[in-house]
């Protein structure tokens, strides 16, 4: 008999991200377990490592009928049409699951890692008909990977009119979600979600915003509305002459982003420009002024 689904689409989708979220954890926490070894060696079984996690990590949730955190944590629960007596999935959709699931991942991911470390690796000497090959073979998982975004979109759109098949795995395995209690009531804290909302905007705004913004005036803006002149900028009384004539040394504008005086020769400098400059100098004597190519022992940017 099938069973009606009305799993909620936000219950579900919060459950997969929550898993993601776990097992790139994992992942990573195993990678960084090798990180002393050889780099070279570590990246290349690093899909052998993400199938040990996706291997424990099915073995001891879907394979024992035990649910993931994300499932756990949202009430959802895998299910299928075929489900047995006791609420659990069949060993035929388990092993379905595993194969595309695990097994697929592991594939794809270990192509891809073959292709990865053969260009780096190859400098034009090796055999030309070895080369030919992982070309055909990377034009091959290129075009795969279009049509399985083109897919997932697809399934993606379907999901969310039907509720039904959050992935293209779960479509081809037959699986769904399905309400662990289903008369568990999902409680949103508005309060909570409309103060994450705001200040996301807020964040994204200013991230957006502020290098665009020329500081100085805005220095002043500040200063001028609170009279509180001495905790704002870190440009010392002898870099606060009128810059609108100055130019970056480096980027030659006018309109600086955040200006800084070193203390050496006292020429102005937008600070990415400077501090990237200094960074791409570290280590080195005699390093030249950029403006008046003056040298010296070393250039410091003035702090206060």
């Amino acid at each position: 008999m099938m069973q009606e689904y009305q799993t909620e689409r936000i219950n579900q989708l919060e459950a997969l991200k929550i898993d993601q979220e776990c097992s790139n954890l994992l992942k990573d926490g195993l990678v960084k377990a090798f990180q002393y070894f050889n780099p070279q060696t570590v990246n290349k079984y690093i899909p052998e490592f993400n199938l040990i996690v996706d291997f424990i990590y099915f073995r001891e949730t879907v394979n024992k009928n035990n649910n993931l955190p994300g499932n756990q944590l949202q009430n959802v629960k895998y299910t299928a049409s075929d489900l047995l007596e006791n609420g659990n999935l069949s060993n035929k959709r388990k092993i379905i699951f595993f194969l595309v699931k695990v097994v697929g991942t592991y594939a794809i991911n270990k192509l891809h890692n073959l292709i990865t470390l053969r260009n780096i690796s190859n400098n034009g000497n090796n055999d030309q008909e070895e080369s030919k090959f992982y070309k055909i073979l990377k034009k091959i998982l290129d075009v795969g990977e279009k049509i399985y975004k083109v897919l997932n979109l697809a399934n993606f759109v379907s999901f969310l009119i039907n509720g039904k098949y959050r992935s293209i795995e779960e479509r081809i395995c037959g699986i769904q979600m399905g309400y662990i209690n289903s008369q568990v009531v999902r409680y949103l804290d508005f309060e909570l979600i409309n103060r994450t909302i705001i200040w996301g905007i807020i964040s994204d705004f200013v991230k957006f915003a502020l290098p665009l913004a020329n500081n100085m005036r805005l220095f002043k803006m500040v200063s001028n509305l609170f009279m509180f002149t001495t905790f704002l900028g870190s440009i010392s009384n002898d870099a606060s002459q009128d810059i609108a004539d100055v130019k970056c040394g480096v980027c030659e504008d006018s309109q600086m982003t955040m200006p800084r005086q070193i203390n050496n020769c006292k020429h102005i400098f937008c600070y990415y420009c400077i501090t990237s400059y200094l960074q791409s100098k570290a280590g080195q004597q005699n390093i030249k002024c950029p403006q008046c190519d003056a040298i010296y022992d070393k250039l410091e940017i003035v702090t206060n």
